[in-house]
């Protein structure tokens, strides 16, 4: 239907953004340079062995996650104007209510600032749950859509995990522990390897064939709610919850 084209476009075109970024993802993490490096324990005389990674990742990701942030909430926007204009014809200062705490969301139904919307719309929306606390992919969609705004690019980190090392010699004498199988972390402070202690040593011998290849991805920084969630998924998920709610609005 003509009036919902823009919504569904906007969906469309959040997806390509995260395929995009996906793939620019996984180009890096492909190509990406590690290294070993030993550093002290800020809170015991041990030395630890870390695997970093020498490149940094390009901050236009950062931009592309934004991006497509910026297009679901407008798709929010776009499917509750065409809403409005079905039942009213009114198409001004119409916006998807997406409200601080289910009071606030409450007060704007009880309110009658929803009165642009069918009554089917109204009890639809109370269903979403399209507020901090209840739905929290959408409340995701609008907060860290405004942080990106109206503050910084969207805060990310590359993590990792050990997933091959070829044609490279580790010669471990005395330490605590000679090789950590653990899981994720973030590649900017390292994956730890070993624990030489106070007085273990290692020696690296190396050839041109010599790789370190971690299995990366990146995760969501210091912003709730979605904070340490893995990036891909979480926005896949994003897309789907739009998806969904414009196809239950859109065929009532």
């Amino acid at each position: 239907m003509e009036l919902f084209k823009g919504a569904q476009l906007k969906i469309e075109q959040a997806s390509n953004h995260i395929g995009n970024f996906e793939l620019q993802a996984h180009k890096f993490f492909e190509s990406a340079k590690c290294e070993l490096v030993v550093e002290k324990d800020a809170d015991s005389d041990d030395r630890f062995v870390l695997i970093k990674l020498v490149d940094r990742y390009p901050e236009k990701f950062r931009l592309t996650i934004g991006d497509a942030l910026s297009n679901l909430r407008s798709a929010l926007d776009h499917l509750a104007v065409g809403l409005a204009k079905q039942h009213t014809g009114e198409h001004h200062k119409i916006y998807f209510p997406i409200k601080n705490d289910k009071g606030a969301f409450e007060r704007e139904v009880d309110g009658n600032k929803l009165q642009h919307f069918s009554g089917d719309t109204i009890e639809k929306l109370k269903l979403f749950q399209p507020f901090q606390g209840g739905n929290c992919l959408l409340w995701a969609i609008h907060h860290v859509r405004n942080y990106e705004n109206h503050n910084f690019l969207v805060p990310i980190s590359d993590m990792g995990s050990l997933q091959l090392v070829s044609r490279l010699n580790l010669h471990f004498r005395s330490a605590k522990t000679a090789i950590f199988l653990g899981g994720s972390s973030r590649l900017d402070q390292g994956i730890i390897l070993s624990n030489l202690g106070e007085k273990g040593e290692l020696k690296i011998y190396t050839n041109e064939e010599s790789k370190i290849h971690v299995k990366g991805h990146f995760a969501f920084g210091d912003i709730d709610p979605i904070s340490n969630l893995p990036v891909l998924p979480t926005l896949n998920s994003m897309v789907n919850e739009t998806q969904t709610i414009f196809d239950k609005l859109t065929h009532i």
